[in-house]
């Protein structure tokens, strides 16, 4: 005659642990499937390096940042891209910091 009766307050908070532990993990997967690879190899591919030439006039300052974040690059590739750009001479350094190096195209700053 009684009918049922409630479960434990320990059974219930486990089956409430148990729930928040498989959408936490739901979603870290869906995290882990946005998440770019951005490119860690100090070597570019071909064409990122294309790619790079050709935006590079566009472009009126040029900073570690604006590099990785159009290109998929992290900072530290792109701070040594910068670097060697700025040896070959198609780049030329405006300011720079203990921080951030600001370079522009050596096309605009002859102009």
């Amino acid at each position: 005659m009684g009918g049922k009766t409630k479960k434990p307050i320990s059974a219930m908070e486990k089956q409430q642990k148990l729930r928040e532990m498989k959408e936490k993990r739901a979603k870290e997967k869906e995290r882990e499937e946005r998440r770019e690879k951005k490119i860690t190899s100090p070597l570019l591919p071909l064409e990122v390096a294309k790619q790079l030439e050709n935006e590079l006039n566009n472009m009126k300052c040029i900073t570690p940042h604006a590099l990785a974040t159009r290109f998929g690059l992290k900072i530290g590739v792109a701070k040594s891209v910068l670097r060697e750009l700025e040896q070959r001479g198609i780049l030329n350094c405006v300011a720079k910091g203990s921080r951030i190096s600001i370079y522009t195209p050596v096309s605009l700053t002859s102009s």
